[in-house]
């Protein structure tokens, strides 16, 4: 089929060009020329860089009988990048978590398995499934990789993909995990927070009203953050400390006597040793956020589809990016920011230029990805895992 029918559209919804037949290398340059104004094409989501039959290439679109619903945008929101081709089969169902570690690479699943990679050939080296359920959670240390499942259960293995220690943790699904000295750091669905030993035992626990939704860790401190809306600090496994909220808590990020909490109701609550500094407000959900390991920069994901960084210290602005649909996860560094989400493309911003440095887009929804050596792994939606260099 060398035509295509089209139909472009407006942020509002409204029809700039009803249902046109139009040649399926059709460029941007071309829409732009039908409507008479200057626009960047979206298709599903994506943006249309060099024509449409690419993008339906890429969007593995081969056949279809109804008419192809555009989105245009502004100019000012045009988003330059390239596909990302470097892509390999991953798993049966979304890959939902990734975890890198020196050497180690290492993704979760929605087909319940944990699989190991060789990042030279790209390929599986390991298998593996010991969850009976989906993988919400991966973290690893320099000896062992830990996965938790919507089956309750956090599996160890060795670096050689090797399960050695189930341990069933908790009566619903292990949403999040993290590592504090040798020890193992659980939040279920179940409304607990468990620490376990590495034989598996249970060496203290403490509940929320409503699930876990996300863990951090300081030096001294176990951070919780629960639906019920509150933030609870834990020292020495005695409680510290309780901060409320009106909204879910979503995640969190601590650095120092700094911690910074995202709710569901789009605020961001900076406190400084556990008195509120700041809040900030970004209107939609707040999804993801990180701090820098300089202690100097935090930023922000939401469903605001921006990402906004910001100084640690006076929580001031001092830059931001958008994507064209919700942000998932942020990763600050030093020097960059790194970001993805529901609109397939992961970016990152050089925070010495404030500008976007490089965008790639993949072939659906990212749900997370890992700073592995100089480049960074990522994968989602279609089941593929994406090197990006």
């Amino acid at each position: 089929m060398d035509n295509v029918f089209i139909e472009l559209y407006d942020d509002d919804g409204k029809i700039l060009l009803p249902s046109t037949n139009v040649p399926r290398n059709i460029t941007p340059l071309h829409l732009s020329k039908l409507i008479n104004l200057k626009s960047t094409f979206y298709l599903n989501g994506q943006p249309i860089v060099s024509s449409l039959d690419d993008t339906l290439k890429h969007q593995n679109i081969n056949e279809f009988e109804n008419i192809l619903k555009i989105k245009t945008a502004p100019n000012e929101d045009k988003v330059d990048g390239n596909f990302c081709s470097d892509a390999y089969s991953g798993h049966e169902a979304a890959i939902l978590c990734i975890n890198s570690n020196n050497n180690l690479l290492v993704t979760g699943g929605g087909d319940s398995t944990v699989r190991f990679w060789c990042d030279l050939t790209k390929t599986q080296k390991k298998i593996v499934k010991n969850h009976t359920g989906v993988i919400y959670s991966l973290i690893s240390d320099d000896e062992h990789v830990f996965s938790g499942g919507s089956d309750g259960k956090i599996v160890i293995y060795n670096y050689k993909g090797e399960a050695i220690k189930e341990i069933q943790a908790h009566n619903k699904g292990v949403i999040c995990l993290q590592l504090m000295d040798k020890l193992i750091i659980s939040g279920g669905r179940d409304n607990y927070v468990k620490v376990f030993k590495s034989n598996g035992e249970c060496a203290f626990n403490y509940s929320h009203n409503k699930p876990i939704t996300c863990i951090a860790t300081s030096d001294e401190y176990i951070y919780s953050g629960s639906r019920d809306g509150k933030v609870k600090a834990f020292k020495n496994f005695t409680h510290h400390k309780e901060l409320n909220h009106p909204a879910s808590v979503n995640c969190l990020a601590v650095h120092g006597e700094y911690l910074i909490v995202g709710c569901e109701n789009g605020m961001v609550y900076c406190y400084n040793n556990f008195s509120l500094a700041r809040t900030l407000n970004l209107c939609q959900p707040v999804m993801s956020l990180s701090i820098s390991k300089n202690g100097m920069f935090f930023c922000t994901g939401s469903f605001n589809r921006k990402v906004q960084i910001y100084c640690l210290e006076n929580q001031n602005m001092i830059g931001e990016y958008s994507h064209t649909a919700a942000v998932y996860k942020v990763y600050c560094g030093s020097d960059r920011v790194v970001s993805c989400g529901r609109d397939g493309c992961l970016m990152v911003y050089d925070l010495g230029l404030k500008t976007v440095k490089s965008r790639f887009f993949c072939g659906d929804e990212l749900y997370d990805f890992a700073i592995y050596k100089k480049g960074v792994v990522c994968g989602g939606k279609d089941r593929k895992l994406y090197f990006l260099g």
